[in-house]
């Protein structure tokens, strides 16, 4: 099963658009049959094959539940590096949004009506990245495009954060 991607591992096609209670289904019922628990009396190379395929069936879980994680390994099969260290590439208007984003934060802090107002403007912003991701990966196929924005949807992601850590702080 090594040289199996993930979705072909868990019985899913290879899309961006994915049934999640498919992915489910497939997780649990592959783990179920090669869970550690159930080799233990098993030779040792039973065992560490089990725990193998158990390593690799969570990692694909892991993957493709996340929309971020699905969009950026969809990408790498098609060739397209995520390059997810640097900015290098993303988009200039989004680098302004993100600017604009820190300083709405930094002036709502402590007013939880703005907070819900920023995280409000993230989640429709996540909603139309993670939209047009599911079209470009999908649909044209363009990898490149659909691993910025999902670079985009990481930087969403990491900036939600900061913003669900300042609402609790309230």
């Amino acid at each position: 099963m090594n040289n199996q991607d993930h979705f072909q591992l868990l019985g899913l096609p290879q899309r961006f658009e994915t049934d999640l209670d498919a992915l489910e289904r497939g997780f649990r019922n592959i783990q179920s049959s090669v869970h550690p628990d159930r080799f233990v009396r098993a030779m040792d190379s039973e065992r560490r094959m089990a725990m193998q395929l158990s390593t690799q069936v969570n990692e694909a879980y892991r993957v493709l539940v996340s929309p971020i994680e699905r969009a950026l390994y969809l990408c790498r099969l098609h060739g397209v590096s995520p390059d997810t260290d640097r900015g290098v590439g993303l988009d200039l208007a989004f680098l302004n949004q993100q600017m604009e984003w820190r300083e709405q934060l930094d002036e709502a802090r402590g007013d939880l009506r703005a907070l819900t107002k920023l995280h409000e403007q993230l989640t429709q912003a996540q909603g139309e990245r993670t939209g047009e991701v599911q079209r470009l990966i999908d649909e044209a196929h363009d990898y490149a495009r659909a691993t910025e924005l999902a670079r985009e949807m990481m930087f969403i992601e990491k900036f939600r954060h900061s913003l669900d850590a300042a609402s609790r702080s309230l």
